[in-house]
């Protein structure tokens, strides 16, 4: 009735919005909003609600039990209206020539466009024609078309720059495979997040002189309450930004991984509240602890952490600290432990004991002025645990069956598990995909139903490799969850690494 009556263009936009999140979040609302839409564009006076409408019933109405109900309403608008909302139908057309299967929907839809041919508009001419040649190649229809992710611009710039910044990069081609995709929904929301990081004044704790034989001292000497993303911002680009600023850790190249969120090594009660992030670039491994020391009579100096592997072949070999120069009290400092990959055929995997050692002054606790001399002291910390997931970087695909049988079997390992701690599918799926640090697709990461579910995941191991998991689950209160996880890559071996994360 809204959409129907007089009102102006904010009022009939907020209700059109209204009606989008409708379909987005209540599926059984579908077909009655998409039919309320489709009305609304027969006679709206306004072009952006038009556009917006086209869109939305291109990408949803192929998906409905009958598709076709929408395309007379869409072909309509390329016969009565203005070139703008013409130029969005024909895209709308194009999708359903895509996404519906039936051979006789697409004969009809080419034909549609073929008269679109003679618009009198170069727009919607030119689209008319592109869509037709796309539509007689099947592949390439699929990835303008009916794909609908995009790369993640932040990670796709800094990759560039250090590309075009690296002297030796003329003789390799830029690695394109290595960027993640995201959903354009999710792009659009990380554009309207408010940019309240201000990455610019973003400052690295370090030191002034080494305080122990083979640590290197930082280049940056400064404290900053910064050290980690504020929530909403790209945390890989604000690690990497920060990670650039360093000269010894710059060195290590492009950023491939940092962890998602920081591992908590201390309970956040205690006198030294300590976490770590995870760094994986292509040949080293870099340990961010973020320390906070709690006590008000207390100057850390000289903050470093002795990292001791539980295994001598693990794989790495440590090549530099790089200390905290002071922790004052509730003023946040990190310290940097690098490690070089040995064998770059192998993923470094294995837990280290944490012991952070420093120098401490006692101050007073109403001044802040500490003591002139000090005494040397360690905390021990929780273990920090490299897993495979470290090695993934979750990425987002727009049709995972397409891309599951583009990879094949020759690359696949199938294992079942019987997961009898999970309480239930959703805690499986929270499990899993934290496990493996690859991305749900095709909103599989909510299970829909209580006692049955299959989860599909994505990402890309360390060298560009695509990797996608099938995780088929029951549910039943005796029994927990069973799971038969099946991993697809280019290589088996990357495949059986993949799914030896869960046993």
């Amino acid at each position: 009735g809204v959409l129907r009556d007089e009102g102006g263009y904010e009022f009939k936009r907020a209700v059109v919005e209204a009606i989008f999140d409708l379909v987005k979040f209540i599926p059984e609302s579908k077909e009655a909003a998409l039919a309320h839409l489709c009305e609304f564009i027969e006679d709206c006076e306004f072009t952006k609600l038009s556009v917006r409408v086209l869109h939305l019933l291109g990408v949803e109405g192929p998906k409905t039990a009958t598709p076709t109900k929408y395309i007379r309403y869409i072909y309509n608008r390329v016969i009565l209206e203005n070139s703008i909302v013409r130029a969005a139908a024909v895209s709308a057309l194009a999708k359903f020539g895509v996404s519906v299967e039936d051979p006789e929907v697409k004969k009809s839809i080419k034909v549609l466009l073929t008269r679109c041919l003679d618009d009198n508009d170069d727009e919607v001419r030119d689209r008319a024609t592109l869509y037709l040649k796309l539509l007689d190649e099947e592949d390439n229809a699929e990835k303008y078309l009916k794909d609908d992710s995009t790369y993640s611009l932040a990670a796709l710039e800094r990759q560039l720059v250090q590309y075009v910044s690296d002297p030796e990069s003329a003789e390799n081609p830029f690695d394109l495979s290595a960027v993640p995709k995201i959903t354009k929904s999710q792009a659009e929301a990380e554009n309207l997040r408010p940019r309240s990081f201000d990455l610019a004044n973003t400052q690295i704790i370090g030191v002034s002189s080494p305080a122990v034989i083979g640590i290197i001292p930082a280049t940056i000497s400064t404290t900053s309450r910064d050290v980690t993303p504020t929530p909403g911002i790209d945390q890989q680009q604000i690690y990497a930004q920060q990670l650039e600023k360093i000269p010894e850790i710059a060195a290590f190249g492009t950023l491939f991984k940092s962890s998602t969120k920081p591992v908590e090594l201390t309970e956040s009660e205690t006198e030294y509240v300590v976490s770590c992030v995870k760094h994986v670039f292509n040949e080293n491994i870099v340990f961010q602890f973020n320390i906070n020391n709690t006590l008000n009579d207390q100057l850390l100096e000289n903050a470093s952490v002795v990292m001791q592997p539980e295994s001598d072949d693990i794989g790495l070999e440590e090549e530099f600290v790089i200390p905290a120069s002071k922790l004052a009290y509730d003023q946040p400092g990190s310290v940097y432990v690098a490690f070089k990959r040995t064998n770059l055929d192998e993923y470094a995997l294995g837990s280290f004991s944490n012991t952070l050692k420093f120098v401490v002054k006692d101050c007073d606790p109403n001044s802040g002025e500490p003591d002139e001399e000090g005494y040397e002291d360690e905390y021990l910390v929780e273990d920090v645990e490299l897993v495979t997931g470290d090695y993934v970087l979750p990425t987002y695909i727009s049709d995972f069956q397409v891309s599951w049988d583009k990879l094949g079997e020759d690359g696949q390992v199938v294992e079942t598990f019987a997961l009898t701690a999970a309480k239930s599918l959703k805690a499986a799926c929270t499990t899993l995909i934290e496990l493996l640090g690859m991305s749900a697709v095709e909103n599989t990461g909510t299970p829909q139903s209580s006692s049955v579910h299959t989860l599909l995941l994505s990402g890309i191991c360390l060298g560009g490799v695509e990797v996608l998991a099938k995780s088929r689950m029951t549910f039943s209160p005796s029994t927990g969850v069973t799971m038969e996880l099946s991993v697809r890559s280019s290589s088996q071996e990357i495949s059986r690494i993949v799914i030896s994360a869960v046993v």
